[in-house]
Formats: structure tokens, C-alpha cells, sequence
């Protein structure tokens, strides 16, 4: 399945948002004459791209904040960044471009290795650059509405995540449009994504029991927001050429589907969301949708076998109107190999429109990535999608 997070120019009234797990990095030159030290050229690297999950409190397990800790775990890090498994980021940065991409460059890459190579020297501590403060606080500020769910002990088993949903009325009087959102984990350590969804009538309700939920499929009930481990605030373009946002009806209620990871049995969350709203009377705000545009649910793959699933949007004719693509979340459950992605002309010469490629699938990190800049999809296209499963005993 790929969900979409898009604006039809025809649409008055379609729901929705994007769910980014980013964290900015900088790209640092590498003078190979001289050493790299911790102060002056590893720090940095892992506060931009590690320490939002490596931290006391964090989901990380263990934390990288100070030299310490980097240095003990320097093994590790070299041989987890080398294999391309951290820090966590799917999609290949040579076929389209994301904001805040949380990936290492090249040179940075390089640092690490000749850092750790030369026997992890500290250097200077005083040119250790200020560490980044972790309070799980609400890094946007008061909220118009804070939601929270329910105290929860996580029932997640050695082999057995915790899909869990709660249903929690807004108590909203009148309609509103949300500029921002801010997904808030209560317990970091074992909050491992959330997804959230507007219910304009209440009928979803909470599944505590099930352990299953992974949320509502109802074209009614829409997502509006999305949390992993690294996530930052979600907030649309508010400016005086463009607004964009997402509508909120009266009497509503937000529907929070939380991930426990399985070994987080016993522990208790209470996580919440806040919401900040336009003012009200604000016009001409861009509603943003994000529904699952390309999926196909009945596909059946033999045993032992490698084969590819695809589908198309629309499934049998071309885009009759313009869509503008604000980000994208390729879906796929543990047999997923890799996705790619893209819009297609349906005349010929078939040009194509590049908008996701992600080479090694994996299910513990997947969500929504915002476009750097918005992809039109121009009338005439369809949107391709093909994944590709591996069923055998691997």
C-alpha cells in the first residue's frame, strides 16, 4: 500500500497530513591530513543524526550523548554505519530528494571511520559543540487542543508487538483547521509509532483487547499525522501565497493507533497529541489529503517464491486533473523487499516522474517522507507502485 499525502486542485474538501521522520544533518568537509577528533568533528555528527533516539529516556538502547558513551560503542557505530543500517533511513537519496533527510554523506562516513581508526581521540572537550536537550517536552509550544490517551501497561510479549487504539473525543464546539500537530511519546522508551486519524462520528471506539489494531481502514475515518522515533512537529506552509492545513468537524474524535514493540510488556504510557489550529475565519486554506491511492490487498504469493506485487492510481485510466504530491509512505509487512515508486505518462514516450525508491525494506522503520518540494502530478499520469516480497524460508 501507498498512502499519499496529495492535494487535488478540484477538491474542496478532502482531509489530511504527512507523517515525517527527520532530523537535519550537516555535511562536513574531511581535511585527510589531519586526525578527526570527537570534539571537533564526530559530535556533531552523531547529535544531528543519532541522539533524537540515542538518549537517556530514548528508544535507543544505549545513549551516544557524550564522548563516553560514543567511544565505548565505537565498534558498533562503525559497523552499523558502514552496513548503511544507521542512522534508519529507507529511501535512496539518488532517486528523489526529501526534507531533513537523515542520512550521512559520504564525508561523513568517512570521518567516523578515520575517527575511530585512529583510536577515537578526543581532542579539545571545550570545542565540543552544546548537546541537544531531550525533555519530551512540546517543542511547539502551548497547543490550541491537547488530547491524551488513557494510561496504558503495554501487553507486548518476548515475539509479540502491542497494536493497541483509542478513541478520544475532541469536545470541539465548532470547526477548526490545524496549521501544526506535534505527536508527544509519554514513554519514548517504548513508543514505537503512532499513527492518527480523524473521526468525524465517533463510531471507530477504542480496542484495548484485540492487541491487533493497526488502525481504521474506512475512507471516512482519515490519517492525519503520524509519529516514529526521530519525528519532528508536522506543520503546513502558512504564508500569505499559500495555506495549507487540515480540517477538524465539531464534535470529532481523534483516533490514536499506538505500537508497542514486543519486550516492552509492564511498561506504561500515556502519549499525547496537540493540535494548533488557524484562526478562525482564515480562508482559502489548501485541505491536504492523504489516502492509500496505490494498494492492492489480494495479492497471493506461492510458497518459496520471490514475486512482485504492483498497482496503479487510477487502476484503469489517467489522472483526470492536476495532484500535488506533499509527501509519500510505502506500507509493506515483514516479507517486504523493496519499493519503488513513480508517476508514469500514459502516452507515449511514457516519461516518468521519480517520487520514491527504497532498496532494503524495512518494517521497523517505514512513514510518511515529505517531498522537498512538492511533485505535480499533471493530468494524463498514473501513479505506479511495485514491491517486492520474498516468501521463502529467508
Amino acid at each position: 500500500m501507498i498512502s499519499l499525502n496529495t492535494t487535488n486542485r478540484r477538491s474542496k474538501h478532502i482531509l489530511m497530513k504527512n507523517f515525517i521522520l527527520c532530523l537535519s544533518f550537516w555535511a562536513f568537509s574531511t581535511v585527510l591530513c589531519t586526525a578527526q577528533t570527537y570534539a571537533d568533528d564526530i559530535a556533531s555528527i552523531m547529535f544531528d543524526n543519532c541522539t533524537s533516539c540515542h538518549h537517556s529516556g530514548g528508544i535507543g538502547p544505549f545513549s551516544l550523548m557524550t564522548f563516553t558513551e560514543v567511544s565505548s560503542m565505537a565498534s558498533i557505530i562503525q559497523t552499523e554505519v558502514n552496513n548503511g543500517d544507521m542512522p534508519p533511513w529507507s529511501p535512496n537519496t539518488h532517486y528523489s530528494e526529501f526534507a531533513m533527510e537523515r542520512s550521512l554523506t559520504a564525508a561523513e562516513i568517512t570521518s567516523i571511520n578515520n575517527w575511530i581508526n585512529n583510536g577515537t581521540p578526543q581532542g579539545n572537550p571545550s570545542n565540543t559543540p552544546a548537546a541537544p536537550s531531550y525533555n519530551n517536552n512540546a517543542v511547539l509550544g502551548n497547543p490550541d487542543l491537547s488530547l491524551r490517551i488513557p494510561t496504558y501497561i503495554s501487553k507486548a510479549t518476548a515475539g509479540n508487538d502491542d497494536y493497541v487504539c483509542f478513541s478520544i473525543p475532541t469536545g470541539l464546539l465548532q470547526n477548526e483547521t490545524i496549521q501544526a500537530l506535534e505527536v508527544i511519546p509519554g514513554n519514548p522508551e517504548i513508543v514505537h509509532h503512532v499513527l492518527a486519524y480523524i473521526d468525524p462520528t465517533g463510531s471507530y471506539g477504542t480496542d484495548t483487547s484485540s492487541h491487533s489494531c493497526g488502525g481504521p481502514t474506512a475512507s471516512n475515518i482519515p490519517l492525519i499525522a503520524g509519529y516514529a522515533p526521530g519525528s519532528m512537529p508536522s506543520q503546513f506552509p502558512n504564508t500569505a501565497t499559500l495555506k495549507m492545513g487540515i480540517d477538524v468537524p465539531a464534535g470529532s474524535e481523534l483516533i490514536l493507533a499506538m505500537h508497542y514493540p514486543e519486550g516492552s510488556q509492564g511498561k506504561v504510557d500515556s502519549t499525547r497529541i496537540n493540535l494548533h489550529f488557524y484562526p478562525q475565519g482564515t480562508s482559502n486554506v489548501r485541505q491536504v489529503s492523504a489516502q492509500p491511492l496505490i494498494n492492492n490487498l489480494s495479492f497471493n504469493i506461492n510458497a518459496n517464491t520471490v514475486d512482485s506485487v504492483e498497482a496503479l492510481f487510477p487502476p484503469n485510466f489517467a489522472l483526470p486533473s492536476n495532484y500535488s504530491l506533499f509527501s509519500i509512505f510505502p506500507h509493506a509487512h515483514l516479507l517486504g523487499q523493496n519499493f519503488i515508486v513513480y508517476g508514469v505518462n500514459t502516452i507515449p514516450p511514457y516519461d516518468t516522474i521519480p517520487l520514491i525508491h527504497i532498496p532494503k525494506w524495512d518494517f521497523e522503520w517505514q512513514g510518511f517522507y515529505v517531498f522537498k518540494q512538492m511533485q505535480k502530478i499533471p493530468i494524463g499520469y498514473q501513479l505506479y507502485g511495485k514491491c517486492v516480497y520474498d516468501n521463502t524460508t529467508n
